[in-house]
């Protein structure tokens, strides 16, 4: 349930393009070229776990472990967020180095619209049912991939509109099988959120945007991943906010705190989304950089 970690899951799709449009160009070059698991792209672990959990559907509610009481509320706030019409997310703070932004509208069974920004770079998200449209700048590109996109190939999708289409699924090569649907279901997306370790209840209430909030504590795996979810003492217990457990914010690395906050605003209200127009298709895109094409989009 680290902060960070669910705005690097919102923004796979972007990192899953970096490398294929890496991978793609550099075949033409050389194989050799191919990123190799003791390259840079090895450093890229969480964000290749993060886009093969949002592949996945799973068909209910990882399993949570913890305090009962912390339990029960957690799974109550999940059921709630799942059901919905709209939230919007939005946040910011930094891991260390590291600094990120969201600010995303859900519009669930619709889709989603905002920016996500990583270490300097934006990207732009629209999705509209199970397809879903990127548009980043070359500085989003490198913070999420590094140094595996080459010139040539960030010259050509830095600033472009790219669509990944539900068609984009049926192919076996394709990386970012299931991307979209994230955000049009929010009961998928929810998983992100999913506690790594043992959960408690945080003591005492805090009030958030005027509502008293009860704290949910995840231990994680580790005290960089600690957090902790407020959700709404009362009513459906919807989640109110995610910030970085005490343990996290106090520099448990040579890296630096985790610091931030992410708040769920605006339950139920409208949410206008636009499709953009001109995009380039991702099959399109692996067929121009002479890789192989993903199905035609539907």
């Amino acid at each position: 349930m680290k902060i960070r970690a669910v705005v690097r899951s919102a923004a796979v799709g972007v990192v899953a393009v970096a490398l294929l449009v890496a991978g793609c160009s550099s075949s033409k070059k050389k194989a050799s070229s191919t990123p190799t698991s003791g390259s840079t792209a090895a450093s890229s672990s969480e964000t290749a776990n993060a886009g093969a959990s949002t592949a996945a559907s799973p068909a209910s509610n990882p399993p949570v472990s913890g305090d009962p009481a912390a339990i029960k509320l957690y799974q109550e706030a999940i059921a709630s967020l799942s059901k919905v019409s709209s939230v919007h997310l939005k946040g910011q703070g930094s891991d260390g180095p590291d600094t990120f932004s969201i600010d995303v509208q859900f519009a669930n069974g619709k889709g989603a619209t905002g920016t996500i920004g990583m270490s300097g770079g934006t990207m732009k998200i629209v999705a509209v049912g199970k397809s879903i449209y990127i548009q980043a700048d070359a500085k989003a590109f490198s913070a999420f991939a590094g140094q595996d996109i080459p010139a040539d190939a960030l010259q050509m999708i830095a600033g472009k509109w790219l669509k990944i289409s539900s068609a984009d699924a049926a192919s076996s090569d394709n990386p970012l099988a299931g991307f979209g649907s994230d955000f049009a279901d929010l009961k998928t997306f929810a998983q992100e959120f999913t506690p790594t370790g043992s959960i408690s209840l945080q003591p005492g209430t805090k009030t958030i945007n005027g509502k008293t909030a009860v704290g949910i504590i995840d231990a994680a795996d580790s005290d960089a991943d600690q957090s902790i979810l407020y959700v709404e003492k009362d009513g459906d217990h919807l989640p109110l906010e995610v910030v970085p457990g005490p343990k996290a914010s106090a520099a448990p690395s040579s890296a630096g705190p985790t610091t931030g906050t992410i708040d769920f605003l605006d339950y139920n209200k409208p949410v206008t989304i636009t499709e953009p127009t001109g995009a380039i298709d991702i099959s399109q895109l692996m067929a121009l950089m002479g890789g192989p094409s993903a199905a035609p989009s539907s």
